[in-house]
């Protein structure tokens, strides 16, 4: 692999702040708010959480797929099957293994990105989950922080909590 691109570096330094704002919000959490249904999930909060940070490790999976310009199969429907076994499989899920998960998860994940070059990030690849869409690598990246920042402001406005707190 050659050198990473500034572009790479950047994106993964998008990545590093929101999961570490995540990080930050599930560690303020008071046991009740952790358990608190997120409307728009309908899962707890805590399982919004764990779901990013699981998520991270399938953004990884697409993202090195995508890299390479090879298609992603999973569909829409397997995607939301697969999240909701999570949500049922993690439903008593506690804040420090959840945010060791992140923690760990999130780092695999810069990692990965920050070691991509100009030419894996413009490679594209058909996106099962999008119908099929067509992504290239750089805008997979992107939407591992956007997972994070959608989700982060879902369980913080659950928690009738604005984006500023």
């Amino acid at each position: 692999m050659s050198a990473a691109s500034s572009r790479a570096l950047e994106l993964a330094a998008q990545l590093e702040e929101a999961n570490g704002a995540v990080i930050g919000f599930a560690r303020g959490l008071s046991a009740s708010q952790w358990r608190e249904i997120a409307p728009g999930e309908q899962w707890p909060v805590g399982v919004v959480v764990h779901h990013v940070a699981v998520g991270h490790d399938l953004m990884l999976r697409w993202l090195g797929s995508v890299s390479r310009g090879v298609d992603i199969a999973d569909d829409a429907a397997s995607v939301d099957e697969a999240n909701d076994r999570h949500a049922r499989e993690f439903a008593d899920v506690g804040v420090h293994d959840t945010v060791m998960l992140l923690r760990a998860n999130g780092a695999r994940l810069a990692d990965f990105i920050r070691g991509l070059d100009d030419a894996q990030l413009g490679r594209t690849a058909a996106f099962g989950p999008g119908n099929g869409m067509t992504v290239d690598a750089e805008r997979m990246a992107e939407l591992a922080t956007r997972h994070c920042t959608v989700h982060l402001a879902g369980a913080r406005a659950a928690l009738g909590m604005d984006d500023g707190e």
